[in-house]
């Protein structure tokens, strides 16, 4: 289904045309040398080696103490650094044409040429609702998008930047007075769905999303089969629209797994335990040896006590099971911030120490820490060599004997992570280790494939002995003939030495052709046709 334009509460998407705003780079601070206090939350993606950072309000930079300024931080993840080092955060100034957001989205092109943010808050005065910008990162410039179709601006909700198939995601979240000049009071209006960006076409569509309105949960996408997106948390308003509403915590019990080539949502139930929590941030990782994601999640607090928590989770895919790692501890123990992930290492980036708006949410010395994977420590330097990724080994001990959780909440889910799986469309290529299809289960052949491989092994060896019984009774025949002819010959006595007749090549019976072996159905697998009224598919531009 395409979309056109959708108007209204509640809509992911409204009108708009605008024309291209190009601004000239400008600077005032080159970098973080001077110092840093805190800011939250950061806009955040890596491409090229390069960690970008949207969103740092220069009115709480020493040397600088403007807050009309704001700044785009890039990071060089080539080479080793001490995070504490300020003159590593290279800053150039964001044009005052482009909206002063917090908490946005920024995705990238598939070709790490352009970056793209969206959403957001007014850091200090709500400005004009205006859709997507662009990063032209060559060039250095600011552009507003021009599509015919702009989606409303939205804070608290979760994204995903899917790059190898040229997509980025954003599901759920709420207009406010911080987003929408048009609402001038504490009422916040939730959107139903999901929001899928095009960034080659740099069009955009309206999805499904059976557990929305939502808030503040974490999206994660994972390039397999297609390409997978998993939705962890979040609270669930009383109502689409209010003032003051109550807000119910999502069971961690469950994720919801969106399949890109189904088109299809799967609510698939999670064991292992992982306390509930708000305001989190979250990275993906890929270990070849087992073939399976891990799902870190890092900070935030606990949505009813409002204690920012220091511990670690991590949920395993496809055994769909959760872990806890070694906790951070300090001020590395944040809500509202971003993260990234380079090899081994989490970046924990920005974020509130504690539960407040203001300077109660605590100062710390520099903008991002890192969270060692393979340690499960904080560690105090940058590492660009760090890029081997290794799963716990709790996971490698349970992936032999419990790869798969113990129901599914789909045959098409289980048939994406157990081979063979059915393939709608081709993956999309891509030089990421997630680009990796799953081993099937580890506790050998299934019943169907042991039955039949059985039932193969015992046609094969009657075949075997029928040809055999076949050949050798047509050498005796041919045998006892020569003898009869030997005796009929002049009263020669039989020569008792000589060689029997073989038998002429075109005698010989002919073997079944080799390319036509059987083929057998795994009895475990089933192909699913998803019904044609329940989640249509969507094509992207």
């Amino acid at each position: 289904m395409w979309i056109s334009v959708v108007v209204g509460a509640g809509g992911l998407l409204g009108h708009a045309l605008a024309a291209p705003d190009i601004h000239a780079k400008r600077s005032v601070l080159s970098d973080l040398s001077n110092g840093f206090y805190h800011s939250w939350k950061f806009g955040s993606v890596i491409t090229n080696n390069i960690l970008h950072l949207n969103g740092l309000d220069g009115g709480l930079l020493p040397g600088d103490s403007n807050a009309n300024n704001t700044y785009l931080v890039n990071v060089d993840l080539t080479k080793a650094f001490n995070l504490s080092d300020g003159s590593a955060y290279k800053l150039s100034v964001i044009p005052t044409s482009v909206p002063n957001l917090k908490d946005q989205a920024l995705w990238s092109s598939q070709d790490n040429s352009t970056l793209f943010a969206y959403g957001g808050r007014g850091a200090s005065n709500t400005a004009l609702d205006n859709g997507l910008w662009e990063y032209d990162l060559k060039n250095q410039q600011w552009n507003l998008q021009t599509t015919s179709v702009k989606p409303v601006r939205l804070e608290g909700g979760s994204h995903a930047n899917a790059p190898s198939i040229n997509a980025a995601f954003w599901v759920g979240g709420f207009q406010s007075s911080d987003t929408t000049p048009a609402i001038t009071n504490a009422t916040l209006e939730f959107a139903t769905g999901m929001l899928r960006f095009n960034t080659s076409t740099q069009s955009v569509d309206s999805l499904p999303a059976p557990f929305t309105p939502v808030q503040n949960g974490a999206l994660n996408f994972l390039n397999i089969g297609g390409g997978l997106l998993v939705y962890i948390g979040g609270e669930t308003p009383e109502k689409q629209n209010g003032i003051n509403m109550t807000f119910t915590v999502n069971d961690w019990n469950h994720v919801w797994v969106y399949s890109i080539a189904y088109s299809a949502w799967f609510n698939q139930s999670t064991s292992g335990n992982a306390p509930s929590r708000t305001d989190f941030c979250t990275v993906s990782t890929f270990d070849d040896s087992t073939k399976t994601f891990q799902i870190w999640v890092m900070g935030g607090a606990d949505f009813n006590s409002r204690n920012v928590l220091s511990d670690v989770s991590f949920l395993s895919i496809p055994s769909f099971r959760w872990y806890q790692a070694i906790p951070t501890q300090g001020l590395y123990s944040r809500m509202s911030m971003s993260c990234e992930v380079y090899g081994s290492q989490i970046l924990g980036i920005g974020g509130r120490l504690e539960w407040d708006e203001g300077a109660g949410a605590g100062s710390y010395g520099t903008p991002a820490f890192v969270y060692d994977a393979n340690q499960q420590e904080v560690v105090s330097s940058f590492r660009p060599s760090a890029t081997s990724y290794s799963a716990p080994s709790s996971v490698t001990d349970n992936v032999m004997t419990s790869p798969y959780p113990s129901s599914w909440a789909d045959p098409t889910l289980r048939a994406i992570f157990v081979s063979p799986a059915p393939s709608p469309s081709p993956p999309p290529s891509s030089s990421s280790p997630q680009a990796t299809t799953l081993q099937s289960d580890s506790n050998g052949l299934g019943g169907g494939a042991i039955a039949g491989a059985v039932i193969g092994g015992i046609a094969a060896l009657t075949l075997s002995s029928a040809l055999v019984w076949f050949l050798m009774r047509r050498r005796r025949q041919w045998q006892q003939r020569a003898l009869a002819d030997a005796k009929s010959k002049e009263g020669h006595p039989t020569d008792h030495n000589a060689v029997p007749a073989e038998v002429h090549g075109d005698a010989l019976p002919y073997e079944f052709d080799a390319t036509a072996a059987r083929s057998e159905l795994d009895a475990t697998q089933k192909f699913v046709q998803l019904p044609s009224d329940e989640l249509p598919r969507h094509e992207l531009a």
